[in-house]
């Protein structure tokens, strides 16, 4: 009976909102509003705005860039909200939003006009720095029912009222105070004006929702419940906070939120974050020890041993993100989510991956426990952590790896190709707010960025301003780039803003050429022509003398127009970025070939009866890049077989320096057991022509990188690498 009472005073709710929008709409100004807000007519709204709002060009640039992760593809729907204290009139544009992305618009709305936007990033004075959560779902009905005890502490700043927002799928039933006396507000679509207390204190939210927003929000299946990727608690400016959770879920489920389970199903998290995730489900577990950290993995459909597979996975990667700071959790969760659609979603003590992706050597959503957890961001003004994390995917590979250090730091670096997306907005700028180009800036060139940073002051100095980046932090404040610049300076011994000018507050990416590289008197010179702005870019150059020998260089590309360093021997080949670091456009020659790439482009040949791990390696194979039998001349091929029987590959197993005997491979001095473990490498014959050969046993698809060889553990966590520089293409130049 009680939960036909609570629906009823819900549907009530419902209804009065729905008379007050068509009461509205049936005026001129909320229909002009809403044709042209269908028509997606930013021209025509700012025809009916003030002049200072119809002059700032991006007020209705949502209509038609929408979020960074598509939010406001399915349109706008304009709503009239009145304020329930001083009667203010706002316009609110709802949509159907997930976390992270763009929020609802809101424009203040007097005598006819829109006269102002009411960015997210307002606080109306008031800072919600803790929730307290009782949540109960209702599987069959796909419902969930939030009581939010929140805790609002006000300035001094004179306003009678506040606003904040939540999920337009979320209906607010009631709102009492500390004293249980209700509280005046108004709700349309997710965002809610109401009444502002004076002094610190507890309101008490009400409300339910309807789960059933696939990609882009909270869903309800027979078998699990979640509220990951949904706006599904209020938020002011999005501004962090700490919270407690106790979740009602059916017996038998297994719960997974943020920070530590306290007592069964209440969670208590103590670190003020942006964003909150609940996963309940019928899950089974698997869950090791390492340095002080249980490490557990949920699933419905993984098998135990891939959940064991995952689980280590993860333990060089924490230990690498230790070295920033402490871990602030005593657990670390991944969970497998049937609910989950795209791509994985952070939430700090755990992340939550859709179906088929794990188990994974994967960095990227443990590195949001610090960059997004200890460190939080909004969106709202970039996406940094975002950078940050695509970062780490390749600097852990590089130095918190299994892989010798040397060969690593060569071998696993990002192919930083630009996008013509970096043309449309700068990394300081690119805000959730700001459409997919924001998403591609945030993740992808804002990641190239500190890869670029990190070979121009080194990795360790990298590590030191992270560190002093979060030392500097104050709970409870989200963080930006220009913390991260601040604690570069501080840790770097230099003024680094020349770096960050260009690469973080400056559009595109550089476009160059370079000619005219001769040796004379001692030195490689060079002419360097830019295309517009130019840029200053430290640069590694490879010079390589008539007898073959190497040797590493370094300049600068950009001061002025000449380039110069000393070299006392005339060399026979100049290789500029022979590692392919910088961000500049690559042409088809420009990135080394590796064992990955070589292999995906040949036919291969792979006996059914061998223990081959080709189907794991490089992907399912299609059937018509199958040799059913190997041809006399097994050259062009990629083979898949033991080099003990097979001679095709005992001999590309020599080219390439890997001896195989008794079960096991050796390279270099590392030897592996070709059943807990494998290898795989590039060779070309005397005509430059390549063949791949492999063979081995792993759970896992192990990230090549740039290696034309390389030796893997049972996990595919490659051990030993051999990366060649770049010694041809546009910026390789042989001195006549």
């Amino acid at each position: 009976m009680a939960n036909s009472r609570r629906l009823c005073n819900y549907v009530l709710v419902l209804m009065g909102s729905v008379a007050l929008v068509g009461w509205v709409n049936s005026g001129s100004t909320m229909g002009d509003i809403e044709r042209f807000v269908r028509a997606r007519d930013a021209a025509g709204l700012r025809k009916m705005s003030s002049l200072e709002l119809a002059n700032d060009k991006s007020a209705f640039s949502f209509l038609n860039t929408g979020g960074m992760y598509g939010g406001g593809r399915d349109g706008w729907t304009p709503k009239l909200l009145i304020d329930p204290v001083d009667q203010k009139q706002y316009v609110v544009l709802g949509a159907k939003l997930g976390g992270e992305d763009i929020g609802e618009q809101v424009f203040e709305l007097t005598d006819k006009k829109l006269v102002r936007k009411i960015s997210e990033s307002e606080d109306f004075g008031v800072k919600l720095t803790h929730h307290d959560f009782d949540i109960r779902f209702d599987i069959p009905a796909k419902k969930v029912a939030v009581t939010d005890r929140i805790t609002l502490t006000p300035d001094a700043t004179p306003q009678n009222s506040f606003q904040f927002r939540l999920g337009s799928h979320f209906v607010i039933a009631s709102i009492e105070d500390a004293a249980g006396k209700s509280v005046p507000f108004r709700q349309v679509s997710g965002v809610v004006s109401v009444a502002r207390p004076q002094t610190k204190t507890k309101y008490t939210l009400k409300y339910f929702g309807i789960l059933n927003l696939p990609v882009i929000g909270g869903m309800i299946r027979d078998d699990e419940a979640s509220l990951a990727g949904d706006l599904w608690y209020p938020m002011i400016a999005r501004n962090p906070a700490t919270h407690t959770a106790t979740i009602h879920a059916p017996a038998g489920w297994k719960t997974i939120a943020q920070g530590s389970e306290v007592a069964p199903s209440k969670f208590q998290m103590n670190l003020p974050t942006c964003y909150f995730s609940i996963s309940t489900g019928k899950y089974r577990s698997e869950s090791i020890q390492d340095n002080g950290i249980t490490i557990r993995t949920l699933s419905a459909k993984l098998t135990q041993d891939q959940m064991r597979t995952q689980n280590e996975f993860a333990k060089p990667i924490f230990r690498t993100l230790k070295t920033f700071a402490p871990y602030p959790f005593k657990s670390f969760t991944f969970l497998e989510s049937r609910c989950m659609f795209g791509g994985a979603l952070e939430a700090y003590s755990h992340a939550t991956y859709p179906e088929n992706w794990l188990p994974a050597e994967e960095p990227h959503e443990p590195a949001h426990s610090w960059f997004g957890g200890i460190l939080p961001n909004t969106y709202l003004n970039s996406l940094w952590n975002e950078s940050f994390a695509t970062w780490f995917e390749t600097y852990y590979l590089r130095e918190g790896s299994l892989c010798k250090r040397s060969e690593a730091r060569r071998t696993f670096i990002a192919d930083a190709r630009p996008l013509s997306s970096f043309n449309d907005l700068t990394c300081a700028e690119a805000n959730c707010e700001r459409g997919s180009s924001a998403s591609d800036i945030g993740y992808q060139k804002g990641g190239f960025v500190l890869q670029m940073l990190e070979f121009v002051i080194g990795p360790e100095k990298l590590k030191e301003a992270i560190q002093d980046m979060i030392r500097a932090h104050k709970p409870g404040d989200s963080t930006d780039w220009p913390d991260f610049e601040a604690a570069v300076n501080r840790t770097a011994q230099q003024d680094m803003k020349w770096f960050f000018d260009q690469w973080l507050r400056r559009k595109g990416s550089p476009q160059f050429s370079v000619s005219k590289v001769r040796w004379e008197n001692g030195e490689v010179r060079g002419l360097t022509q830019f295309v517009g702005e130019p840029y200053r870019m430290p640069v590694d150059v490879i010079v390589e003398y008539p007898d073959g020998k190497r040797e590493l260089k370094t300049t600068t590309l950009g001061e002025g127009t000449e380039f110069k360093f000393a070299c006392p021997k005339k060399p026979k080949v100049v290789s500029i970025d022979p590692f392919c670091k910088l961000l500049r456009d690559y042409g088809t020659n420009d990135l080394p070939a590796t064992v990955e790439g070589i292999a995906k482009s040949l036919k291969r040949y792979s006996p059914n009866d061998t223990v081959s791990m080709s189907n794991d390696i490089f992907g399912k194979l299609q059937a018509q890049n199958y040799l059913a039998t190997l041809p006399k001349e097994a050259t062009g091929i990629a083979i898949f077989d033991n080099p003990e029987r097979n001679p095709h590959a005992k001999k590309l197993c020599a080219k390439a320096g890997i001896t195989v005997s008794g079960g096991k491979a050796t390279y270099d001095g590392t030897t592996i057991n070709l059943k807990q473990g494998g290898f795989a490498a590039m060779v070309a014959d005397g005509a430059g022509k390549w063949s791949v050969v492999g063979y081995g046993n792993v759970k896992v698809t192990p990230i090549f990188g740039r290696a034309k060889v390389c030796l893997f553990d049972q996990y595919g966590r490659v051990l030993r690498a051999k990366t060649e520089p770049l010694m041809s293409g546009r910026l390789a130049f042989n001195i006549s």
